[in-house]
């Protein structure tokens, strides 16, 4: 035992001997070797060992703030925390920096009256400290809520950092730096001002008006829809340009139905036709956008068009038992349970209706079903905290209802 730690009395004999077992253990792992595995296996060591390296830091926070707290910089003559920290474990100025930055929001600390204090952002420490999300998750949510302005309330930055965590525990620590902003202080005004019309309209709360809802209303035809161009005419007998009618439906509360007064096309082709029709790739492209693989942005013009229920086992063409999937992940689909599985989410359920994807057995033992969000960005706020974007009843026989 290090003197340090003997001279901590019966607590700092636990954590010594805690400390040996880790050494003992990852000693006993480098001995022991990892050809004889399988890749199944040196999946799971891979995984355990992370959850085991993301811990480690959580604990490192409680030391750090401690040592603040306790003046150690003065016991071992330097200048700072920092430059402690620098000195004994051989890391360089900015990591301590960081580090000593991170415990402060992430770490407990202790009143000048010795009270304990919970960490400041208690979801994200409590995640760190399960092994569920690493110091790259940390820092996203940390650098969030330091650029939320001062406007925003306590309550509310308490709920982001809630919100933020949950989401975590089932994404990986990417970000897409947003551009600057480089419009007027005017112009910015003037859009924040359409915008909050906009959603005012489109929000569907504005009443009902001889038993219509207070909403855009076109009837057009199907040809000049798809060409762009004619006129359409709204519900109270104007004729508007094709393209102030797409601009005005696509802010409005829709009630969309488009006839073809020609042949009457229909968009339910049951068992008559294999492949979706034109008809059919329209509404994907507007409900699905793009691949409904977990993570993959491809856009829908370069999707195919996969059954829910496979064609070979009597699937129907049916634009509901639709959707997309690109040329890299659609052939990953199938019915072995080493395959991946589509369903639909049920109504009532958390993004109800969108295509759900269940890994095979090998990859995740429970095929819990996991959404691709990367197409519909904004359903990250209503899923936060369902786990697994709230599984399914039978994992590993995924149902279509």
């Amino acid at each position: 035992m290090s003197i340090g730690l003997a001279d901590s009395g019966v607590e700092g004999a636990a954590v010594d001997a805690a400390l040996s077992q880790v050494e003992a253990g990852v000693d006993m792992l480098r001995r022991a070797g990892f050809d004889a595995l399988t890749n199944t296996g040196r999946i799971e060591v891979l995984e355990r060992l992370e959850c085991v390296a993301r811990t480690a830091p959580a604990l490192g926070r409680t030391l750090i703030n401690q040592l603040g707290e306790q003046g150690a910089a003065g016991e071992y003559a330097v200048r700072s925390l920092r430059e402690l920290l620098v000195t004994r474990l051989s890391i360089t100025g900015p990591d301590a920096s960081g580090r000593i930055a991170a415990a402060r929001q992430l770490g407990a600390t202790h009143t000048p009256t010795g009270q304990a204090v919970a960490p400041e952002l208690a979801a994200t420490a409590a995640a760190q400290f399960d092994g569920v999300i690493g110091t790259d998750h940390a820092h996203m949510i940390r650098r969030f809520l330091a650029h939320l302005p001062a406007a925003v309330g306590d309550d509310e930055r308490a709920e982001a950092g809630h919100a933020l965590a949950a989401l975590a525990r089932q994404a990986t620590a990417t970000e897409v730096q947003a551009r600057r902003d480089t419009r007027s202080q005017g112009k910015r005004q003037h859009d924040a001002l359409k915008v909050g019309l906009r959603a005012l309209l489109a929000s569907g709360d504005l009443g009902r008006h001889r038993g219509l809802p207070v909403t855009a209303i076109f009837t057009l035809d199907l040809k000049e829809l798809q060409r762009g161009a004619g006129a359409a005419v709204t519900g109270g007998g104007t004729l508007l340009p094709m393209r102030d009618a797409l601009r005005m439906a696509a802010h409005a509360h829709h009630y969309l139905v488009v006839f073809d007064k020609h042949t009457g096309r229909p968009l339910y082709l049951g068992r008559a036709k294999r492949l979706a029709s034109a008809d059919q790739r329209i509404v994907l492209h507007a409900r699905d956008i793009g691949c409904t693989y977990p993570g993959c942005d491809a856009p829908a013009y370069h999707c195919q068009t996969h059954h829910l229920d496979e064609w070979a086992n009597g699937g129907r063409t049916d634009v509901d038992r639709l959707t997309l999937a690109c040329g890299t992940h659609h052939p990953l689909v199938g019915n072995d349970e080493n395959q991946w599985a589509t369903t639909t989410t049920r109504p009532g359920r958390s993004c109800a209706g969108r295509t759900r994807r269940h890994p095979p057995a090998r990859l995740d033992p429970a095929r819990a079903g996991r959404i691709n969000h990367h197409h519909h960005p904004l359903e990250h706020l209503t899923s936060a905290g369902d786990g697994r974007e709230g599984g399914d009843d039978e994992p590993r026989k995924p149902h279509c209802d």
